[in-house]
């Protein structure tokens, strides 16, 4: 049986809980612990289960201790079960050791005897792999689990930092109740007497400081001592091994460090050299709980710390403009400049375009390319009465336009027209006449009176001035109704 889920959600606690049970209702039962990280804690750990079996020829430096262990384990006649910790990469265990007679450490694992293996793992495909169908899901902690599991981490003189219940389930809101996370931050409260609220608004900073209070170092008597315990530097453990197993999907999750962490489609991420390959991509990120996929949906959702940590590691690695770039040329090749046509799927790329312009800067040499984007978002958003965001992009695409292109360039004038026409659907008439104004003089000069965009801004004008009149109009009988409306009913009151 294997227990997979996301690095961090306690998949070794579960574990060790259970050989505490299974030593408490089957005293005859022995239990051995590998930790199965690398070749070397794997081998160490055999070794270790070779002195408790009292194996004579485990002194013998020829010796294949994995060979002796599990040749013993097979022919043990009481039961015994098996736990193998951490057994995350499949491929290092799989593939054949020179040291140990060219064969692979998963060839040492008993297919027979009075015994039983459980398996823990990040990586889902690893988990199925081990035990087919018998795999167990590890979900993240309800709230109420949650709770219990912080007062117990905090020190029993500082319990009463827990009293502010408010800001105690915001912390773990922001946490998202993951174990690892909550221990981190409960040694933290112990080692500086924090209170709740402090720590709070340390985790509600920028990005900058919620990495670097995931990646504090704490002291964890429950985990390996040769672990790196930060929440941080589990999930760097996790991106370096998919980038090692799966290239494809470790472009994947770059790609995704870089757009809004939501309903992504999976038509978003750009395409691999065969659906095959792209459905193993995401079935890796799937597989290490990075995505979650929305149920009937072609389309999945990443974890906030997850997003946070990875956004981090491609900074580290000077990859993180390299990414921007990427997700800018991927979102304007798909990204139409407004309309109707395929309206409910480019609606579901609109977030992330306004995620990438928002937090991204772009090189000199893309800036044509962020200038067309910006525009076409402003067209999709003006499409879908989201008069305000247009505003701010139709703006944006001024302020760069005029430093790439020139202040009077044709496309700069076309995008002030649809800028005055984002404000005028506002209804804020005043401010979007002067804008038309000034487009249309310019226009006149640069491009002609007869040209269609100058004809275009001269109808805007022309509609604006129409809906300022009827508008003045229907305030002004309103007004006159509501008035006439007062005095019917004070002629109504009857007098005293």
């Amino acid at each position: 049986m294997a227990l997979d889920c996301l690095g961090g959600v306690g998949k070794t606690q579960i574990a060790l809980q259970f050989a505490h049970q299974i030593q408490e209702t089957s005293p005859e039962c022995s239990v051995f612990w590998v930790q199965a990280t690398d070749s070397t804690t794997f081998h160490s750990s055999y070794r270790e289960i070779a002195q408790k079996l009292g194996i004579p020829e485990v002194e013998d430096d020829k010796a294949v201790i994995e060979q002796l262990v599990l040749k013993e384990l097979e022919d043990l006649p009481k039961p015994w079960l098996l736990l193998v910790d951490n057994a995350d990469n499949y491929e290092m265990l799989s593939k054949a050791d020179n040291r140990i007679a060219s064969r692979a450490l998963l060839d040492f694992l008993p297919n027979s005897g009075n015994g039983a293996i459980l398996f823990t793992t990040r990586d889902n495909k690893a988990a199925t792999n081990f035990a087919e169908a018998n795999v167990i899901r590890v979900e993240e902690m309800n709230r109420a689990e949650s709770i219990e599991l912080l007062k117990n981490s905090v020190q029993v003189k500082k319990h009463n930092l827990l009293d502010d219940k408010a800001s105690t389930n915001e912390l773990l809101d922001l946490l998202c109740d993951l174990p690892l996370a909550i221990k981190q931050g409960a040694a933290y409260i112990n080692m500086n007497s924090t209170p709740i609220s402090k720590y709070l608004s340390l985790c509600q900073g920028s990005d900058e400081d919620i990495i670097e209070i995931l990646s504090k170092k704490f002291d964890d008597r429950r985990r390996y001592k040769s672990h790196h315990n930060p929440m941080a530097t589990t999930w760097l453990i996790s991106f370096e091994q998919i980038l090692h197993q799966d290239p494809l999907a470790a472009d994947y999750l770059s790609f995704i460090g870089v757009i809004f962490r939501e309903n992504i489609p999976v038509s978003l991420l750009p395409p691999g050299k065969s659906l095959l390959e792209q459905e193993d991509a995401i079935g890796t990120l799937t597989a290490y709980s990075f995505v979650t996929k929305r149920m009937n949906e072609d389309a999945f959702d990443v974890h906030r710390l997850v997003h946070l940590v990875t956004r981090n590691w491609l900074e580290r690695n000077s990859k993180l403009s390299i990414w921007a770039d990427r997700a800018l040329r991927r979102l304007v090749e798909i990204i139409p400049a407004g309309g109707y046509l395929d309206r409910e799927v480019w609606m579901r790329y609109l977030p992330h375009g306004i995620y990438l312009v928002n937090t991204s800067k772009v090189d000199r040499e893309n800036e044509m390319i962020m200038i067309n984007l910006l525009d076409h978002i402003g067209d999709c958003q003006l499409s879908v009465g989201q008069y305000f965001g247009a505003e701010n992009m139709y703006e944006r695409t001024i302020i760069l336009g005029e430093g790439v292109l020139g202040r009077d360039h044709p496309a700069i004038l076309i995008c002030m027209s649809k800028l005055g026409l984002a404000i005028t659907r506002q209804g804020n008439y005043n401010a979007a006449e002067p804008i038309f104004r000034e487009t249309l003089k310019r226009q006149e000069d640069v491009i002609g009176k007869e040209h269609p965009a100058t004809l275009t801004t001269m109808n805007n004008l022309a509609s604006s001035y129409k809906l300022k009149v009827t508008m003045m109009k229907l305030g002004q009988f309103t007004a006159r109704h509501l008035s006439l409306e007062r005095i019917s009913l004070a002629r109504s009151i009857p007098k005293p």
